[in-house]
């Protein structure tokens, strides 16, 4: 059962590393977060901040960066300032203490003990040095001098790993001395401590990791029953790391777990430093502990480790100290991990709102979650836990994550919610299971859900709004606001087409006063005006397309000239030209044009070809039909067609409406004995014929392009060798003068 039970933590946790919460996505250099599960249990409700690093995350620790030295700092500056009867500001203290290099305080030692009367005035004014001053006390700046000379050595590298060489280990060794000498001279028991903490730390960096064991024991365990100071912690570590690295691994262990319960600011770095892979090894640290409480330590150790069974854990807790703090932490790490793996952003796939689940792990994360639900149970039926209220409110939320939201509403409602903590979060979660249990969305059920998620301010909870309400109006035939719900879960797609856009278009028409929601969609009918207007002129029904971008009353200006053209030039290049189009006078000048095919122009019909180039994705004016451009277009949708992933062309890419004018424009041209107009048009024929190889399932990058997409080139040198402007694409068309040479 054992091995079992492993075997499924580590598929849960293998999920976690490859499902986070919220994933980071880009295209063409923009980012934007997505939700891929729904947290609502706010781990800080357990009100443990000293414990936040180790909330449920996907990160080795929750909002924790490995560098931070604040919460030290902030312990070591409130004991001295305590030391100092509460008289420096910590700013002055700070400088002191952290700033302050040996030559400085040295001059302020002898300007404290009066050998030394011309200090700078920036340690003069100092408070803490005016103290120290009045106090006479140059036995704390010898100290600070002591500490300052031993920081090279603890600081400048980590000699945990690379061995010191013999000039350094030599100096430690003369500072080891020198300390032990000092610390013996003073009577001073809060100095003495400090003297302890320098001295261990410095044979631990030295590798000698006995000699740091004798020093904690000699030096800083006789003082602990005389001080309540977090140094003898910090000391305990080092002795700790000394006895890990000197195969002692059950005794190193154990004084990790005490560190890890006594000294918050050194929580982190003993919970990185428990060590123990083995159930033997562990049996041997849980036999060597003092106390229950130790035993509740080392067990909350092992459970917050990556891969462990935490409810096991948490049961071994409960056995020896149920009024333990470590039971409501690793109780919120559990329920967060089980958000993740069943209450996905992908509602048909979320446990809480359609009561189903297929597939592994998912099985086993219910028959987890089932686990969890018992031991809840037990507390409650017990009443030891130290946080009842808070148990109670996770046997309610884990009836909602088990897919019962009836069940987990009205065991909510009979909940008593004392502060405002708690009083915030079973808002939170009565709202959660309001929404699974929505079965029709009416503007009342609309109105009221939204103000209430809107007020608490959550933003998974919004989210799970609207994508409760993106398929429930879907499933209703709304079908245009479901569209405008849009999610950060990317869990339900819709498809803006032009039945969404009638959709939307008549319900603004119908709509004179709307909900909060439905202002907060931010929908106006003059842009589905404008969308429609494009997509028709996608469709090439450019006489309804400029009826909808009247409608609109404005579109897009375009950057480039549709009209442009050159034989050289990059894919989507926009030329420094001038441009008078929009996207409604292109469209009208394109059913100008049009109209004038009928005479059988060859100019008109190449001008029409050009503008069919140049707004597809390979010319300068593709802003005609898109809003923008991504230069891995063309690529990534040959990779699509060549893995069956797409079948249809996109308009973008649809090369058809630009070589049928310019093969009109090669014919009546050559018919009027043109040829020079004939091999511009067959030229950009053949541009043509290129670009729609590279959109088709044909391509193959760095191959030759197969001879079907060749007939331009070809015609081009049989029929046009002798005109004028062959010349100029032998001189400038590298890809042409390739053709010929092959």
């Amino acid at each position: 059962m054992k091995l079992f039970k492993i075997a499924f933590v580590v598929l849960i946790h293998l999920a976690f590393v490859l499902k986070p919460q919220e994933l980071s996505k880009s295209a063409c250099g923009a980012y934007y977060e997505g939700i891929t599960y729904y947290k609502f249990l706010d781990p800080t409700i357990i009100d443990q901040p000293a414990n936040k690093p180790f909330f449920f995350t996907f990160e080795r620790l929750y909002d924790y960066e490995w560098s931070e030295e604040s919460g030290q700092t902030k312990d070591n500056l409130s004991e001295w300032k305590t030391y100092f009867n509460g008289q420096p500001s910590t700013k002055d203290l700070k400088k002191l203490i952290y700033k302050a290099s040996v030559t400085e305080t040295n001059k302020i030692k002898g300007y404290v003990q009066g050998t030394n009367p011309a200090l700078n005035p920036k340690w003069r004014t100092n408070s803490a040095v005016t103290y120290l001053k009045g106090k006479r006390a140059t036995d704390v700046l010898t100290y600070l001098v002591f500490a300052k000379q031993c920081e090279p050595f603890v600081t400048a590298q980590d000699y945990r790993w690379d061995t010191p060489s013999a000039k350094n280990l030599e100096s430690m060794q003369d500072l080891i001395i020198k300390g032990t000498a000092a610390y013996r001279a003073t009577s001073n028991s809060f100095l003495k401590m400090r003297y302890g903490y320098q001295l261990v730390r410095l044979a631990h960096y030295a590798q000698k990791y006995q000699q740091a064991v004798t020093l904690y024991d000699q030096l800083v365990k006789p003082l602990e029953g005389q001080s309540n100071s977090l140094i003898k912690y910090w000391a305990m570590a080092h002795k700790a790391g000394a006895l890990m690295l000197s195969n002692q691994k059950a005794a190193g262990a154990r004084l990790f777990a005490v560190v890890f319960d006594n000294c918050p600011s050194r929580r982190v770095q003993a919970y990185a430093s428990f060590k123990v892979i083995s159930n033997a090894e562990f049996q041997q640290v849980l036999a060597s502990c003092k106390n229950s409480r130790e035993v509740a330590t080392v067990y909350t150790l092992r459970g917050l480790k990556p891969y462990a069974n935490s409810i096991e854990e948490m049961q071994n807790i409960y056995k020896v100290a149920p009024r333990s703090s470590y039971l409501s932490l690793l109780l919120a790490r559990e329920i967060n991990k089980l958000e993740s793996n069943l209450l996905s952003s992908d509602l048909s796939k979320n446990l809480a709102f359609y009561q189903k689940f297929e597939g592994f792990p998912k099985k086993e994360a219910i028959k987890y979650l089932g686990e969890l639900q018992a031991f809840v149970a037990k507390t409650l039926k017990d009443r030891k836990v130290k946080d009842i209220d808070l148990w109670r409110l996770a046997d309610c939320y884990l009836y909602y994550v088990a897919g019962k939201p009836a069940i987990a509403l009205r065991k909510l409602n009979a909940l008593s919610a004392k502060g405002p903590k708690m009083q915030h979060q079973v808002q939170v979660f009565k709202l959660a299971m309001q929404l699974a249990q929505l079965k029709k969305i009416d503007k009342a059920a609309e109105t009221s859900l939204y103000k209430q998620v809107q007020l608490l301010g959550h933003k998974h909870l919004m989210d799970y709004l609207k994508n409760v309400y993106r398929r429930k109006l879907y499933a209703q035939g709304d079908i245009g606001k479901a569209y405008l719900c849009t999610t950060d879960s990317y869990s339900f797609p819709i498809k803006l087409e032009m039945n969404i856009l009638d959709n939307l278009i008549a319900w603004e028409k119908r709509t004179s006063n709307k909900t909060p929601f439905e202002l907060s969609l931010n929908s106006n009918i003059k842009r589905w005006y404008g969308i429609k207007a494009t997509m028709y002129f996608k469709q090439d029904k450019l006489e309804d397309a400029i009826k909808y971008y009247k409608l609109a009353g404005s579109s897009v200006k375009l950057r480039a000239n549709p009209k442009h053209f050159e034989i050289a030039g990059k894919y989507g290049h926009r030329r420094p030209v001038i441009n008078k189009y929009t996207r409604q006078s292109l469209a009208e000048e394109m059913v100008r044009l049009k109209k004038r095919l009928k005479s059988e122009d060859p100019t008109i019909a190449f001008e029409l070809g050009n503008i069919y180039y140049n707004i597809s994705w390979f010319g300068n004016t593709w802003d005609a039909l898109e809003n923008s451009r991504s230069t891995t277009g063309a690529s990534y949708y040959w990779y699509e067609v060549s893995n069956g992933k797409r079948t249809k062309l996109p308009r973008k890419f649809n090369m058809s409406y630009a070589l049928s004018n310019f093969n009109k424009a090669i014919a009546w041209a050559h018919r009027k004995g043109n040829k020079e107009l004939a091999a511009k048009a067959a030229y950009m024929a053949a541009k043509c014929e290129r670009m729609a190889y590279e959109a088709s399932k044909d391509y193959r990058y760095n191959k030759a392009m197969p001879e079907k997409y060749f007939s331009n080139f070809k015609l081009l040198r049989q029929q046009y060798s002798n005109t004028q402007y062959y010349k100029e694409i032998i001189k400038e068309c590298q890809y042409y003068n390739n053709f010929l040479n092959r």
